[in-house]
């Protein structure tokens, strides 16, 4: 089976290689185009036990990113949970076969390991839907009136399903939706990014639109359902509600006017510090009635004019490392959600401690005056 035709993604990816931040930014469209990482790959990592080309980063059938080790002695590694834990996805030991199953999905943040490296997807995405006018945001709203965290459509095609262990968050190509009593479908119905935005239901219970603009307090009202029919694509337009079975309700929203990019992160702080490492600790922007799931930070220290990365990723603390003692240094962080980065932080003026004096060493040069 064919990668979706016509599909085109960018794929960044970062990793620090000897105290420095090095990135990696490559757009991909066909499904035959490997991208080799490694010592001598296309995307080029030094470090110890890193083969040639150690892993591949590549198109699957349903034109995402995907990443399979390339036959490596010491073998290649990924986690979808920043950094908690590694699965072994293939060694040199395994077929190219079980090798490509066992490859793993790519999305913001995942983290691939390969000899002593770990690179961090930074951001994954499909350019061929960048317009805003072809984007939509979805919101869960709760029985109660309460709002789930907005998600911005990015990819062409969206399943919505029932959170399970298979699918137990959301990614850019699946919207997890709780439903205790499990009405909701694993895979309940389908939306599609097109000229004109179309939803499709492949679920057990139904999948149903009532056409906006609706009040809010007209969301769970019985009037003006209309049953989007099974395996064919019906219109869905901004305004719109959409609810799985009787349990969960969906707002249809345009991005460009209920959503922005987040507030700066607040309370950014020094946690500890050594002669040689900083630990710097913030804390999530203030959300409002527009706000976006936060994806992740970045750290940038200020040198002269310029501000340079140190760190990205959805922790809330780093400790930077290999500085100088009693040295002063200058950072900023910024949030990011599906909408763009935020403004710097208030700049943050941090030492590191000064190095201990060696009384042994200073004792030996003392010189001893006797009268």
């Amino acid at each position: 089976m064919a990668a979706d035709a016509g599909r085109r993604f960018r794929i960044s990816l970062t990793w620090d290689e000897r105290g420095t931040t090095r990135t990696f930014s490559e757009v991909l469209d066909d499904p035959e185009k490997k991208i080799a990482i490694g010592k001598r790959g296309d995307f080029i990592v030094k470090g110890t036990n890193v083969d040639d080309k150690h892993c591949l980063i590549r198109l699957d059938s349903k034109g995402s990113y995907y990443v399979m080790d390339n036959g490596s002695e010491t073998g290649t590694f990924f986690s979808n949970d920043d950094g908690k834990s590694f699965v072994d996805i293939g060694n040199a030991t395994v077929s190219r076969n079980d090798r490509k199953r066992q490859g793993k999905t790519l999305q913001d943040n995942n983290i691939i390991r390969i000899g002593d490296q770990d690179i961090r997807v930074q951001q994954v995405v499909e350019l061929t839907i960048l317009m805003p006018n072809r984007q939509l945001l979805l919101q869960v709203i709760n029985p109660d009136g309460s709002e789930e965290p907005k998600f911005l459509m990015q990819f062409r095609t969206l399943t919505i399903g029932r959170k399970s262990t298979e699918n137990p968050k959301d990614t850019k190509e699946f919207l997890a939706v709780k439903d205790a009593e499990k009405k909701v479908s694993r895979e309940h119905c389908k939306v599609y990014l097109e000229r004109k935005h179309r939803i499709e239901d492949v679920s057990t219970l139904g999948t149903f639109v009532k056409r906006g603009p609706v009040a809010h307090d007209q969301i769970f009202s019985a009037e003006g359902w209309v049953q989007v029919a099974k395996r064919e694509r019906s219109d869905l337009n901004v305004g719109d509600i959409i609810r799985l079975a009787d349990a969960v309700y969906i707002r249809v929203m345009d991005p460009t006017e209920n959503a922005k990019p987040p507030a700066p992160p607040t309370n950014f702080r020094l946690a500890d510090r050594t002669t040689t490492t900083l630990r710097l600790e913030w804390s999530p922007p203030p959300m409002d009635g527009s706000s976006m799931e936060i994806k992740a930070y970045r750290l940038m220290r200020i040198v002269g004019e310029k501000s340079e990365p140190c760190w990205g990723g959805n922790a809330t603390s780093w400790e930077v490392q290999d500085l100088e003692p009693n040295t002063e240094y200058t950072f900023h962080v910024l949030a990011h959600n599906d909408l763009g980065f935020s403004e710097p932080s208030e700049p943050l003026r941090v030492r590191t401690a000064a190095a201990a004096i060696d009384t042994d060493d200073t004792a030996s040069q003392l010189t001893v005056v006797r009268e």
